[in-house]
């Protein structure tokens, strides 16, 4: 059974949202489930500085043994700025376990 890796969810500028947090919390339970290595989770969502008109960024920090991740995305649709940064969290850690595959 892969132990629950605790999640900080951090809004930047807006109200929480328990469903965006609900969101946050399945997508890293996911994560969880696939990499047994990521020691802690720090997710941030605030509305865009950089992109034009109403846009969310979103910044998944993961830490990994010896190293922090750090993905990001930006979407008009915080639920899809929320997937496209544990596509890309997936995809990073996916990466990290092939350069750190125990022999």
């Amino acid at each position: 059974v892969a132990m629950q890796r605790p999640v900080e969810i951090v809004f930047r500028q807006m109200d929480r949202s328990a469903a965006m947090e609900e969101r946050v919390e399945e997508r890293t339970a996911a994560l969880n489930k696939r990499f047994n290595r990521v020691q802690n989770f720090r997710v941030t969502i605030a509305p865009s500085q950089k992109a034009k008109g109403k846009s969310f960024d979103v910044v998944v920090d993961m830490t990994v043994p010896g190293e922090e991740l750090l993905v990001s995305a930006t979407h008009a649709d915080a639920y899809a700025a929320i997937s496209d940064a544990f596509q890309t969290a997936h995809r990073r850690l996916d990466d990290w376990n092939e350069q750190h595959r125990e022999s």
